[in-house]
């Protein structure tokens, strides 16, 4: 759930949430192998990357759709695709690394809490 939201919603909606709140530790050790590069870069950078990130994410990997989602040039969203995969170590192409990299970004904000 984004931050700052108060929506009550049922616990099956949020089953990834719930198991990365349940095991801090693992939860902690996820970000780091994951998103932990990504969160180190200055504030503004990695807030670009990070939205870049869920963006392709939600659309299973494709720039084109991404930039689409972004307002920005498809190219752009390439570039800063390398910038990520490239921080950490991770094909955004590759299933398993996506699904990584989309539990430490899920998870980065349950630690913050």
């Amino acid at each position: 759930m984004p931050r700052g939201t108060s929506e009550v919603v049922p616990v099956t909606d949020r089953l990834p949430e719930v198991l990365l709140g349940a095991s801090p530790e693992v939860a902690a050790v996820l970000v780091e192998r994951t998103v932990g590069p990504i969160l180190s870069q200055p504030p503004h950078l990695a807030a670009v990357l990070l939205e870049t990130l869920r963006a392709l994410i939600t659309h299973h990997g494709s720039p084109t759709h991404a930039a689409e989602q972004l307002f920005c040039h498809r190219n752009t969203v390439i570039y800063r695709m390398r910038q990520i995969e490239q921080l950490t170590g991770r094909s955004l192409q590759d299933p398993r690394d996506r699904l990584l990299l989309t539990l430490g970004e899920m998870a980065a904000p349950v630690l913050a809490t």
